[in-house]
């Protein structure tokens, strides 16, 4: 069967499978999480249940072992699979103590990076770091060495707490994610290589499911267990692909939602209490300024378009 075949069957099947899997939660499963409270004063009639990203990972698994059979002993299939199984697991659980124990925080931000780099060391060794120690820019290779194990911790986990933080309306980080990620499928596909593209393609079919339940107003939002596996999968991706650069551009919308926070933070302890915007991440700047949700997002679609163009055209130069 042409590969092209299979990556359209990739992604009707990574649909289908998510799309029934999100009716089952919402009919189903309890996952209701603080948030509502929060949400009913606002929106007294937008229900929604969390943990969707439960429903795509599953989804997107199953897709892609179907159409990878012959692929069991591959190192990449392993690292993918590994990857989204252990952030998402690392989401999963931070979204239990939330759901369970009715608790916003829950995993200290320090404990969950701590496992964010445990999980980045370990695919590091399931890659080989021979990998990670080039870094490519038109087919010239900088060598990093010992650096190289930073360089992925940085990729890995600013991805995950970058889309973590964009993931606040409505079908944001959803859209914002199905525009970052194509450049890096593209890439696959020039590349020959089947393995990430049909995992990438499987994760596009599920999301597309998944963001008919998380229009606004949503149905289902993602949760942790969504969020952290998406910035996993988008920065190893990339880390396999030798095209660590690209997620500077691609990723562009989570990296300006990263800065707001910092910035914020910063600028609230050195000014003790003054504020930059009214509010962080930035896109609830701009509902604080009395933006719709659904044009916050359309602004947001609109920017990463344009950072996945210029991310597509650059990756092929490169």
């Amino acid at each position: 069967m042409n590969d092209y075949v299979k990556l359209l069957l990739c992604l009707i099947c990574g649909f289908i499978f998510c799309f029934l899997l999100c009716e089952i939660h919402l009919k189903y499963l309890k996952s209701t999480p603080k948030d509502q409270e929060e949400v009913e004063t606002l929106h007294p009639h937008h229900k929604f249940k969390s943990c969707g990203g439960l429903d795509f990972l599953i989804a997107t698994l199953l897709s892609f072992i179907i159409f990878n059979l012959n692929n069991f002993n591959n190192k990449t299939f392993i690292t993918l699979i590994f990857t989204s199984l252990y952030f998402a697991l690392i989401g999963f659980i931070d979204d239990l103590i939330k759901i369970l124990l009715k608790d916003n925080k829950g995993l200290s931000p320090l404990f969950r990076i701590i496992l964010e780099i445990i999980g980045v060391i370990i695919i590091c060794n399931l890659t080989s770091i021979n990998l990670l120690e080039f870094i490519k820019i038109k087919n010239n290779y900088i060598y990093i060495g010992s650096l190289a194990l930073i360089y992925a911790i940085l990729c890995v986990v600013g991805s995950c707490n970058a889309i973590n933080l964009t993931d606040g309306l409505d079908g944001l980080a959803t859209i914002t994610y199905l525009l970052a990620v194509a450049p890096f499928i593209y890439l696959a596909i020039l590349q020959r290589n089947f393995i990430i593209s049909s995992f990438l393609i499987c994760l596009v079919g599920a999301l597309l499911a998944y963001l008919c339940f998380n229009f606004n107003p949503s149905k289902l939002i993602m949760g942790d267990i969504g969020s952290l596996m998406l910035g996993a999968v988008l920065a190893t991706s990339a880390i396999l692909l030798n095209a660590e650069i690209l997620l500077l551009i691609a990723g562009g919308v989570y990296i300006i939602e990263a800065l707001s926070v910092i910035l914020q933070v910063s600028y609230f302890k050195i000014t003790k209490g003054k504020r930059i915007f009214k509010m962080s991440p930035l896109h609830y700047h701009f509902i604080k300024k009395g933006y719709k949700d659904s044009n916050v997002v359309l602004l947001f679609t609109i920017f990463s378009i344009i950072f996945s163009i210029f991310a597509t055209i650059i990756g092929v130069i490169l």
